[in-house]
């Protein structure tokens, strides 16, 4: 019983996306376009299982800081639940800024 319980807290702690030193320096909106002078990279897409939206958005932040951006528009940010379960799952698209 010990060994499940323990497995489940620790399956639930890794599901938090924390942000990655390049994440903190990702600043991000929504609803909004970011300055001419920006350079669109490709579509970043993530989906957190079991996380908040605090996380998700967090993921997303890292994602694009991994790509080398440093700004993030997120487009869309949506609550699944399914079997029991709540997941937060969202997409957004990633520039370099000046």
């Amino acid at each position: 019983m010990k060994r499940i319980g323990l497995s489940a807290i620790v399956f639930a702690l890794s599901t938090c996306a924390t942000l990655t030193p390049g994440g903190q320096a990702v600043k991000y909106a929504t609803k909004t376009e970011p300055d001419a002078a920006c350079k669109q990279l490709q579509e970043t897409v993530s989906s957190s299982f079991n996380a908040s939206q605090e996380s998700l958005i967090n993921s997303l932040r890292n994602d694009v800081a991994a790509k080398g951006g440093n700004f993030l528009v997120i487009d869309t940010m949506l609550a699944v639940s399914a079997n029991g379960s709540m997941r937060y799952e969202g997409t957004g698209r990633g520039f370099v800024c000046p």
